[in-house]
């Protein structure tokens, strides 16, 4: 009884338990793999809609400059026909030094430290950076009344008053004593005194146009309460005569002009720089990846003064990217002769570039420069934090509209995913700068 009793409870035999041992270990193996490329897709999906949400964050406030620029402000200094002169004086039209090369838009190589760069050159890019000027704050045109001071040692006032004008008013937000007035006033006019920690010493541009429709372009050296009015600020312009805003006297006539305490409307002018750099931050670096930050590029955006000297230190607007491109579509008509137009695309030569969209200066040509520009075509493109791919992926013959991006030597096995945005930006405020 007791032999068939302990025949009926036996447990399993040796192979039996090793089978069940083995079995239950490939069944973990296989939870533990499925987890694992479950949670590499997470994370690999998730670094990539990091990029999305990056390139399109960038190319709506690029977008957003690029729809400013020359707005309250001059496409091209030199050839205005709309800038007050002095009939017969010998000298450049914009008379403030520091404003002879304001543009509305200006495109150049970026800076060798991106485009000589080793992962640059592999992956067949060569991108640009972006100057903007225009009135990039507001919408605002401030009414204010033209005074002939030397005041703060500039040489121009210009007093605005919320009673006389509700532009003013907003501009001074509520602000209930002088100091309120003249710090909301310096954040429109003079951003860098604002910022953490302050920039001073900087000029700011300001287009300042008479009853007569002509334009003065200054820069802001001041802000300052009014002692005989409580209630308005002194804006105190740089230069006076024949280099601050002209009277009708100096231009001959009334043709353009403005008389001593005549209303005059004005407008701050800005100047931004978008460019590739390397990262100069090292607690957002990988050090096994991206070592001392040489081999990660960020899109920044950089405040400039009337003179193009950088104002604090510039705004990431992105990480991790690999190209900016820009495409210019140009009327490059002449008077008296059939409409022409030129189209540069993303990869045409930088002569191009340099041709409609350089620097002005005294040595620019009639017809040809950045106000015949009419749109503007740009192309952004960011990676993923990490290579994580083994080959790249083909496309078409073509521009180089990359979908990976080569971060290792050749031949490549580390390759970071790549999204890019293309878009363009008509510049309606040259639409009608045929000069």
């Amino acid at each position: 009884m007791k032999r068939r009793a302990l025949v009926r409870s036996r447990g399993f035999t040796l192979v039996e338990l090793m089978v069940s041992l083995v079995m239950g270990l490939i069944i973990a193996l296989a939870a533990v793999a499925l987890a694992r490329t479950a949670t590499t897709t997470f994370y690999e999906q998730a670094r990539i809609s990091g990029v999305e949400a990056s390139v399109r964050a960038a190319s709506e406030r690029l977008r957003n400059d690029l729809s400013r620029a020359s707005y309250m402000s001059t496409p091209n200094i030199q050839w205005d026909p709309r800038i007050a002169r002095i009939p017969g004086a010998v000298g450049q039209p914009y008379r403030i030094p520091a404003l002879q090369d304001l543009q509305g838009i200006r495109i150049l190589p970026a800076d060798a430290s991106v485009r000589g760069h080793a992962y640059t050159l592999r992956n067949g890019l060569s991108p640009h950076e972006l100057q903007i000027a225009g009135n990039l704050t507001t919408d605002d045109v401030y009414r204010g009344q033209f005074m002939v001071d030397a005041g703060g040692g500039c040489g121009t006032v210009v007093r605005l008053s919320g009673q006389a004008d509700p532009a003013v008013r907003r501009l001074f937000n509520g602000a209930a004593d002088a100091a309120g007035r003249q710090a909301m006033t310096e954040v429109a006019f003079m951003p860098g005194l604002r910022m953490s920690p302050p920039v001073p010493g900087m000029l700011y541009a300001v287009q300042v146009m008479d009853m007569r429709g002509c334009f003065h372009y200054l820069t802001v050296c001041g802000v300052a309460p009014d002692p005989t009015q409580p209630e308005s600020v002194l804006l105190q312009l740089e230069g006076s005569g024949s280099d601050g805003i002209l009277t009708t006297q100096a231009t001959l006539g009334d043709v353009c002009g403005a008389r001593v305490m005549e209303e005059v409307a004005i407008a701050p002018i800005q100047r931004v720089r978008w460019f590739l750099g390397v990262e100069n931050e090292p607690r957002r670096l990988d050090p096994v990846l991206e070592g001392t930050g040489t081999n990660k590029f960020n899109l920044y955006r950089q405040v400039l003064a009337a003179n193009s000297l950088p104002v604090g230190a510039p705004e990431v607007v992105a990480e991790h990217a690999v190209d900016m491109k820009f495409g210019l579509f140009v009327d490059s008509s002449v008077p008296g002769a059939p409409p022409t137009t030129v189209n540069a695309n993303f990869e045409s030569d930088d002569a191009l570039f340099a041709t409609w969209a350089g620097q002005v200066g005294a040595a620019s040509l009639q017809n040809m420069g950045p106000q015949r520009i009419r749109s503007v075509r740009y192309r952004l493109a960011f990676r993923t934090p990490f290579p994580d791919r083994r080959a790249d992926l083909p496309t078409s013959a073509g521009p180089p509209y990359i979908t990976r991006y080569c971060m290792g030597p050749e031949p490549c096995t580390d390759w970071a995913r790549v999204r890019t945005v293309i878009s363009e930006v008509a510049l309606l405020n040259q639409a009608r700068a045929n000069y």
